[in-house]
């Protein structure tokens, strides 16, 4: 059956210090199950976090808000995000006004900003006259150092030559194990 051309967006996670070195996992929700917020002139597909009354729980060793937000034509829609969470939108097409920016277009970033303290904040987003689809990512920050090399991330220099070393001698726990280890379940 073809799919059609897929779009892989990869966010890297920093995990609270106890849980740094804890067994790696996957989940994989068809696109069918994902939980679908529906408001006027708004769609809101919510991996993780809340949204409106939907609530989604994930193996996460922080709390994190995934999103994929599709909005008509000057439609808006307000989104509530802990006041001391760090997070961004991406714009996957079409153009959107974020707290009353300007427009952000395809390709484009916008950083959301961070207040201290308890509660929680409304994020209003606005379409541009096309429409627009953006991915809403935010999380609970972690404040601990992070060193990378190549394609591994750790909190030390010492982290990365340990996770060098385990990926040279093939102790890296691959994709397909853990596929594998997800059906037997």
């Amino acid at each position: 059956v073809p799919i059609g051309p897929t779009r892989i967006l990869q966010l890297w996670f920093a995990l609270p210090e106890r849980d740094r070195w804890t067994e790696p996992h996957f989940e994989v929700t068809p696109f069918g199950e994902v939980p679908l917020r529906i408001k006027e002139g708004a769609r809101v597909r919510v991996y993780a976090g809340n949204s409106g009354a939907i609530r989604v729980q994930r193996r996460e060793h922080t709390p994190v808000t995934v999103l994929d937000i599709e909005l008509d034509a000057e439609r808006s829609i307000d989104q509530t995000i802990p006041t001391e969470f760090n997070g961004f939108v991406y714009v996957l097409a079409g153009a959107i006004s974020v707290a009353g920016t300007d427009l952000l277009r395809e390709g484009q970033v916008g950083w959301l900003a961070r207040t201290d303290g308890p509660g929680d904040s409304i994020v209003r987003m606005v379409a541009g006259r096309d429409g627009a689809r953006v991915v809403l990512y935010a999380g609970e920050p972690q404040h601990v150092t992070i060193e990378a090399h190549g394609p591994f991330v750790g909190g030390s220099r010492a982290d990365l030559i340990r996770m060098s070393r385990e990926y040279v001698q093939g102790r890296f726990v691959r994709i397909a194990e853990l596929m594998h280890t997800r059906r037997r379940r």
